[in-house]
């Protein structure tokens, strides 16, 4: 059951977004998690997004780009 969605900016000091998506599921499993960056090098992180583990959005974005993103997350 989903119990919602947080959102995150990264970098996030001390871990990468993989790790913080799984801490986040250790208490709240099936938590939809939503990473948003003006950086593109977390190799981790993309490579989650691609196998669509986890959801990424490039700043800057717009509001409508952001709801589109989180209808289509809560869809799933």
């Amino acid at each position: 059951t989903v119990t919602g969605v947080q959102t995150c900016a990264l970098p996030i000091s001390g871990m990468n977004g993989r790790e913080l998506a799984t801490r986040l599921w250790q208490t709240q499993p099936g938590l939809k998690v939503l990473f948003f960056s003006g950086f593109h090098d977390d190799e981790m992180l993309q490579a989650a997004v691609e196998a669509e583990e986890l959801h990424f959005l490039s700043k800057p974005f717009t509001p409508t780009a952001l709801r589109e993103m989180l209808q289509s997350m809560l869809e799933r």
